[in-house]
Formats: C-alpha cells, sequence, structure tokens
C-alpha cells in the first residue's frame, strides 16, 4: 500500500495532494470547502474531520479531531485520519517525504510523526472531509482481539510493533530493555489519553 501512494506523490501535480484508501470516501463538497481553508493557510499538513461507517456506508460515529499534539499522536494513538489530510506538495512531498515501505499498518502515523520531527506545521480545520469505512476486513482492525491462534497473534504483533517502534523512534524511551519501556508506554498512553480528554473538554 505504501508503495502505490508513494508512486501516486510521485506523480502529483497540485499545491495540495491527499490520499483515500480503497474503501473511503470524501464527502460531497468537502473539497470545495477545503480549497479557501487551505489558500489562507501557512501549514505543512492541513486536516479536518470524518465519519466512521459500516460497510454498507451508514453512519457509525463522528470524529472531530483537535489541534496537533505531537504526545498524544505518538504516545496514544494516530489522531490524524489520513483521509481527511492534505499535504503542502512544495514543503511536504517535493522535500521528499515518503511512506515508509516497510510499514504495512501504521504508516500514516509514522508519517506524521517524521513530519513533526521535521518541523513541519500542522493545522486542524472544522470541516467533515471524508468517510472512513469500517469492517472485518480493514487492515488495522484485522487482528485485534484475543486469539490462541499463533497465526493471528503473529500477524497482530506485527501490526503492534510498528506503533512501538513510532514511540522508540519519536517518543519518550528511557531504557534499552524492551519490557521495561513497554511499562513507560503504558503510563505514556494513559497520560496521553487523559491529556486528549481534558484538550477536548476544554477545546484546546
Amino acid at each position: 500500500m505504501s508503495d502505490a501512494i508513494n508512486k501516486g506523490f510521485d506523480r502529483a501535480k497540485g499545491e495540495w495532494v491527499m490520499w483515500l484508501n480503497a474503501d473511503d470516501r470524501l464527502k460531497p463538497g468537502a473539497l470545495a470547502a477545503m480549497l479557501p481553508l487551505l489558500e489562507a493557510s501557512t501549514a505543512d499538513v492541513v486536516y479536518g474531520d470524518w465519519d466512521f461507517v459500516d460497510e454498507r456506508g451508514e453512519f457509525l460515529r463522528h470524529v472531530k479531531s483537535l489541534p496537533w499534539s505531537r504526545f498524544v499522536h505518538i504516545h496514544h494513538h494516530c489522531f490524524i485520519g489520513s483521509t481527511a489530510a492534505f499535504c503542502r506538495k512544495s514543503t511536504v512531498i517535493d522535500g521528499g517525504h515518503r511512506l515508509r515501505k516497510d510499514f504495512r499498518y501504521v504508516m500514516d502515523g509514522e508519517f506524521y510523526a517524521r513530519l513533526d520531527a521535521a518541523g513541519m506545521k500542522f493545522e486542524h480545520v472544522p470541516v467533515t472531509v471524508a468517510d472512513f469505512r469500517m469492517h472485518g476486513g480493514n487492515l488495522s482492525q484485522r487482528h485485534r482481539g484475543t486469539s490462541r491462534d499463533m497465526e493471528r497473534i503473529l500477524a497482530a504483533e506485527r501490526q503492534y510493533i510498528e506503533s512501538r517502534a513510532i514511540r522508540r523512534a519519536y517518543g519518550v524511551t528511557l531504557f534499552e530493555d524492551p519490557y521495561l519501556n513497554g511499562l513507560v508506554d503504558g503510563f505514556l498512553w494513559l497520560a496521553a489519553k487523559g491529556w486528549k480528554a481534558v484538550r477536548k473538554s476544554l477545546k484546546i
């Protein structure tokens, strides 16, 4: 997937670039609503909100994003929906930034963490941009849950290791021992979740 998206980045000619996954869709009028906001922005990544829909396209829930927080993004979850994010071509794409081909699940999370580390500016705008389709076949959801099946366990671990690698590369790493870092990750996950809730309640 990352390689295919990168090939699209290579061919893109507009001032702003975004991608949709195969089962997602833009909201009617979303691009028209985004255009004046993109033209007025000085940010490198501009992102909006999105809706989760089921496999039939029926509404599940709305996701209102928050202003960028590196701490929450790295230590809690990737809270920018790639289907609702636009990258400035002159700084991000022409700057050589691409998705890592060795990431299969959290390539967008690593991409945004790397852009942040490179000093890129993020801006949230109050536009519901797209529908993100949720179903049992989603790559990021396929291996969730408990299982005693070795193949499913290995597949899940391969998925989770990408998030751990993001935390090691861009977040807080205090120890050489991975198990001790795992304990710290748990505390930081709770702290980031709590900080996100505070920011949401205070609208900051």
